[in-house]
């Protein structure tokens, strides 16, 4: 189905008015033109669709999903652009991630905060960033036993938008096809809020 005709309901969004989510990123001109009739979601997104701001439909989903929709959409993301050829250390990352959207507690963070860190782990950018939206989005970046150190409340956000723009352009597809695809399965998400 196409993205802009799924946009008209999506109850999974963040019931913070688009202007909100969109307060401290860095989008495009034309898509912060959007927001100027201070816009519903479906609507602020229906616009960037029909206007081909992609990526920007993407950076605004990543912040706008709850966290754990967030980073479960950025591991389905990352999982059809590797198609099965994740290596060994990507794929444990990804598992990692939707353990924590699954299960999302302070253990599962820091296995998915080791698994972000794992050697071989700079070369796979968007499973990396992946399992780093789920570390980034707990209660605290701190090892177990340390004292608290909250995230800045964005950061799962920003790890989800980059593991998922990193997916978009990684397997030799047209990224604007992959783009398409990631923002119509934000939607499919967002509508049943999984």
């Amino acid at each position: 189905m196409e993205p802009i005709r799924q946009a008209d309901a999506l109850p999974g969004l963040a019931k913070r008015r688009p202007a909100a989510v969109c307060a401290g990123l860095a989008l495009s001109a034309a898509a912060r033109g959007c927001l100027a009739a201070d816009p519903s979601p479906p609507d602020f997104l229906r616009a960037l669709l029909h206007g081909g701001h992609l990526r920007d439909a993407l950076e605004y989903l990543a912040h706008a999903l709850p966290r754990r929709v967030a980073v479960g959409w950025a591991c389905a993301c990352v999982a059809a652009a590797g198609a099965g050829s994740l290596a060994p250390a990507a794929d444990a990352a990804l598992q990692a991630a939707l353990q924590w959207a699954e299960t999302p507690d302070a253990r599962s963070c820091a296995r998915a905060a080791l698994a972000a860190d794992r050697d071989g782990m700079q070369d796979e950018g968007a499973a990396r960033f992946a399992a780093l939206a789920a570390a980034w989005s707990g209660e605290s970046l701190a090892p177990e036993g340390h004292p608290p150190v909250p995230p800045a409340a964005a950061l799962g956000a920003a790890a989800a938008a980059v593991a998922v723009l990193i997916a978009s352009s990684s397997d030799g597809r047209s990224t604007r096809l992959r783009q398409r695809e990631f923002v119509a399965m934000a939607i499919l998400a967002a509508q049943s809020g999984a």
